[in-house]
């Protein structure tokens, strides 16, 4: 079991196609630290679609079922574009009363033009099912994980549709990250994944749905959201959604929403827009 601080990944590059559950990743499972992924690309970075064992495209840095801390995640580009479930996240796991888990990463990103997500991963949920960006503390069991990190994202334009997301939370009893976003012009969030038909889920999703909850196995609504499932009374206060845009568009069941199982209370939503428009059973709350 390694006990030492994995290396870092960089990746530099004009253009970066990304398909069929490729991945960039830096990933501990013993007690060291994961180190940080940093990818920069001068052009366009484009990740769509899942492998056939269901693992989506991903650049990752994360522990699994490990003591150590997740490392942070920087990503920058011209354009960025995320389709059919692929994303970007930094996580914290633990199953096991042997593992307690570390803290998870940041995830920093930062488009100089549009970024784009779109779309579910058509075999399930793998931690998430939605396009976009993440961080997460997960715990099964007796497991305990650590505090979850933050989201940085800015970009020219921000489109979010047909259940893509970007989320912080977990189902453990630690503290949440917040969730920043600077949109120069317009942010759209529209529609879910009801339209989606679903392939035969891979192993992946068969062991997802061995460990946690089926509940939100096939279902996703376009939004930003931080979500605590844990009901304890010990659960920190979950993280503040902040938003930055020229004009903020929700439509669709489009949503905003940051939420608590129970336990601890819900952060705040702080929008900072010059046109806000709402339509089609579009959400905005903190509960």
């Amino acid at each position: 079991e390694a006990s030492g601080r994995s290396g870092d990944v960089r990746v530099e590059t004009g253009d970066l196609e990304m398909c069929d559950g490729g991945q960039i990743a830096n990933v501990t499972t013993g007690s060291g630290d994961s180190g940080n992924v940093i990818v920069s690309a001068s052009g366009k970075i484009a990740m769509e679609g899942s492998a056939a064992s269901g693992l989506p495209s991903l650049i990752r840095a994360d522990t699994f079922n490990a003591s150590g801390d997740a490392g942070n995640v920087t990503v920058n580009a011209g354009e960025l574009v995320l389709t059919d479930g692929a994303f970007i996240i930094s996580a914290t796991s633990s199953f096991d009363t042997n593992f307690p888990s570390g803290n998870g990463g940041d995830v920093s990103v930062h488009a100089e033009g549009d970024a784009v997500f779109s779309g579910v991963n058509s075999r399930g949920m793998t931690i998430e099912v939605g396009s976009g960006i993440h961080t997460l503390s997960l715990s099964s069991g007796a497991g305990k994980s650590g505090d979850t990190g933050s989201i940085n994202l800015t970009a020219q334009n921000l489109t979010l549709r047909n259940g893509a997301n970007i989320s912080s939370g977990g189902n453990s009893p630690a503290g949440r990250g917040d969730i920043n976003i600077s949109v120069r012009d317009t942010m759209t969030v529209s529609g879910d994944s009801a339209q989606t038909e679903l392939l035969e889920p891979g192993v992946y999703q068969l062991w997802w749905m061995t460990v946690f909850s089926t509940e939100l196995y096939d279902k996703s609504v376009s939004g930003v959201y931080i979500r605590s499932g844990n009901r304890t009374e010990l659960s920190d206060r979950t993280g503040n959604i902040r938003i930055r845009a020229d004009r903020l568009l929700l439509s669709d069941g489009g949503t905003i929403s940051t939420a608590t199982g129970g336990g601890g209370d819900a952060g705040n939503i702080d929008l900072q827009v010059i046109g806000l428009e709402m339509e089609a059973g579009a959400v905005i709350s903190s509960r």
